[in-house]
C-alpha cells in the first residue's frame, strides 16, 4: 500500500522508501521502510515464492530488468570466492561476491549480514540462480533469497565439479536424467535399486522440479510398516585414487534417515555385503528444505586401499505422515 511512500533514484535503481536522510556527502538519500511503517504498507501474500519472469544469461541482463526476478544461466562464483560465506553474520556485514559466466561476464551477489544463511559456504559448481536483477552504480547485482536460489550441480568452466585444483578425469557423471520417467522407480544401468525392508516398490524413485532431476527416496505414505532401501553405483576400480562427490537435499525434516555406506564386497544382495559408513556431509534439519548440501571431497581408499568397491545411498524411514524426504543430485566420481 503505496500511498505516503516516497520514489527515488537510489544509485540508479528507482526505488520505494519510507523517508528521507542526509547522507554523509551532505546529499539527501531515500531510506528505507521502517519497522513501524511495515503494517500499514506491506500486505503479505502467500508463502509461495514468486517464480522468475524471464531465464537470460548475464550478457543479456538490461535496463528492463532491473527489480524483476530472473533466473540466470551458466553462472558460478568466481575461483577466489569459493570456500567463502555467503556474508558475515558475526558482524553482521554486507557480503559482496563475484559471480561470472564462461565469458568472462562478472555480476556482484550481494547478501545482507542478518540474512539467515549468511554464515553458509557458497556452492562449488555451476548452473543458475533465481534472484532479483538490480544496478547499484553501475554495478551488475543480485539478490537471492534464500540457498535454494542457487542450482549448482553442473561441473564449472575449468570441468571441475568444485573449482578446486586438477579436475581429473570423471568416470561416473550421473544427474538421474536419462531415460527416467518422474515418480516412477529409478532404473540406471549398472546401479542397484533395492530394498533392504520394505517391497522394492518404495525404493529410490525419478522426481524432477523445473527440469532439474534427482533421486528421492521416502517413507511417507508408504505402504510398507517399515523401509529401508538403497541406491548403490556401479562397481568402482580404486587401482587409482578416486574422489566421490554429490549433493543431496531435504525437506519435510523429522528424522535423520540418509547414511552413505562403502563395501568391497557386494555382489548384488545388500544384506550380504560388510558395509561401513562414509563420512561426508549431509542435509540436517537445521538446513531449509531443498538447501541443496554438497558432500565434499571423499576419497575412496580412505575406506579401502585397493581393488572394486561400491557405494550405497541408503534411506531408512518408518510410513507415517512425518517422514524426511531426501533427494540425490549430480553424483560423480573423478579420478585424480
Amino acid at each position: 500500500k503505496a500511498k505516503g511512500l516516497l520514489t527515488a533514484d537510489y544509485a540508479g535503481t528507482i526505488s520505494i522508501g519510507g523517508s528521507t536522510f542526509t547522507n554523509n556527502s551532505g546529499d539527501l538519500q531515500l531510506g528505507g521502510i521502517e519497522e513501524g511503517q511495515l503494517s500499514t504498507h506491506l500486505v503479505k501474500g502467500e508463502s509461495n515464492q514468486a517464480l522468475p519472469i524471464a531465464t537470460k544469461t548475464i550478457s543479456e541482463l538490461g535496463p528492463n530488468d532491473i527489480s524483476t526476478i530472473v533466473l540466470i544461466q551458466d553462472i558460478e562464483f568466481a575461483d577466489n570466492e569459493l570456500g567463502s560465506t555467503f556474508a558475515d553474520a558475526s558482524g553482521p556485514s554486507t557480503g559482496f561476491l563475484e559471480m561470472l559466466d564462461c565469458d568472462g561476464n562478472e555480476l556482484t551477489l550481494l547478501t545482507n549480514g542478518y540474512a539467515d544463511f549468511a554464515d553458509q559456504t557458497v556452492p562449488g559448481g555451476s548452473g543458475t540462480v533465481t534472484a532479483i536483477y538490480g544496478v547499484f552504480n553501475e554495478t551488475m547485482q543480485l539478490q537471492i533469497r534464500n540457498p535454494n536460489d542457487l542450482d549448482f550441480g553442473s561441473t564449472r568452466c575449468d570441468g571441475t565439479t568444485t573449482g578446486n585444483g586438477d579436475p581429473g578425469e570423471i568416470v561416473l557423471e550421473e544427474n538421474f536424467e536419462d531415460g527416467q520417467t518422474q515418480y516412477e522407480l529409478l532404473n540406471l544401468a549398472g546401479w542397484t535399486n533395492a530394498a533392504e525392508i520394505g517391497t522394492d516398490a518404495e525404493a529410490w524413485y525419478s522426481n524432477n522440479y523445473q527440469g532439474d532431476f534427482y533421486a528421492e527416496g521416502t517413507a511417507y505414505q508408504s505402504g510398507d510398516p517399515e523401509n529401508v532401501f538403497w541406491l548403490v553405483t556401479p562397481t568402482i576400480n580404486l587401482d587409482k585414487n578416486i574422489i566421490l562427490e554429490f549433493i543431496s537435499a531435504q525437506h519435510h525434516w523429522a528424522h535423520d534417515g540418509l547414511s552413505i555406506m562403502i563395501a568391497n564386497d557386494f555382489t548384488g544382495d545388500v544384506t550380504d555385503a560388510s558395509w561401513e559408513n562414509v563420512t561426508c556431509s549431509l542435509p540436517q534439519e537445521s538446513n531449509a528444505w531443498y538447501e541443496k548440501v554438497s558432500s565434499g571431497k571423499i576419497t575412496l581408499r580412505d575406506y579401502f586401499p585397493s581393488g572394486n568397491v561400491h557405494v550405497g545411498f541408503r534411506y531408512s524411514g518408518k510410513v507415517g505422515s512425518q517422514e524426511t524426504t531426501y533427494q540425490l543430485h549430480a553424483v560423480t566420481l573423478t579420478e585424480e
